[in-house]
């Protein structure tokens, strides 16, 4: 008899392979599940960026604020369609 085949060496062996299996299967999950919205904000007379804008989707708590070129990145946005909503103070 090997001595890998000692009680529990097909059990520990089992549970490593279903750990990995698992993290796996929870990454494709969470990968499917969110997103990244990002674009740039800016007046729509002079085409200036508005640094500081906060960019928002609607329905939700997540967003992000522009930086001074304008552009935001919102990530693990819900999938799906979504409306944006931007606030300026200025």
């Amino acid at each position: 008899m090997e001595d890998n085949m000692f009680p529990g060496y097909f059990f520990r062996r089992l549970l490593a392979v279903c750990f990995c299996l698992s993290i796996f299967i929870l990454q494709s999950a969470l990968a499917q599940g969110s997103g990244t919205v990002k674009g740039k904000v800016f007046d729509k007379t002079t085409k200036d960026a508005l640094p500081g804008a906060n960019v928002t989707i609607k329905g939700t708590s997540i967003g992000a604020a522009a930086n001074l070129d304008g552009m935001y990145v919102i990530r693990n946005a819900p999938a799906g369609q979504r409306t944006v909503v931007v606030s300026y103070l200025g």
